[in-house]
């Protein structure tokens, strides 16, 4: 959540007339404010279209894969165990 709304603020303040560019050049300041609104939205589509998913694999990393269990333990379910922990008296001998 926090990434998004530093993109869209970093995007807004980029695109604010006259701070990096000023176009249609010599139009009034409502028809720069209405240029400048579609090229925000358009870099907004672009940005959560093509970006976004990319960002979202740092803050969700995929959950299907199940880390190695450390040297020494082996896999009970999604837990790791040390080997003969859990073990009933009988097996370990």
């Amino acid at each position: 959540m926090l990434v998004n709304l530093l993109l869209k603020a970093i995007l807004f303040t980029l695109l604010v007339p006259g701070v990096v560019l000023s176009i249609p050049p010599g139009a009034s300041l409502q028809q720069k404010a209405l240029v400048h609104g579609l090229v925000f939205a358009v870099a907004n589509w672009y940005v959560y279209h093509y970006i976004r998913p990319m960002l979202e694999r740092f803050d969700n990393p995929d959950t299907k894969v199940v880390p190695p269990c450390p040297p020494g333990s082996v896999r009970h379910g999604k837990d790791c165990r040390m080997k003969g922990e859990g073990e009933s008296p009988q097996n370990l001998s």
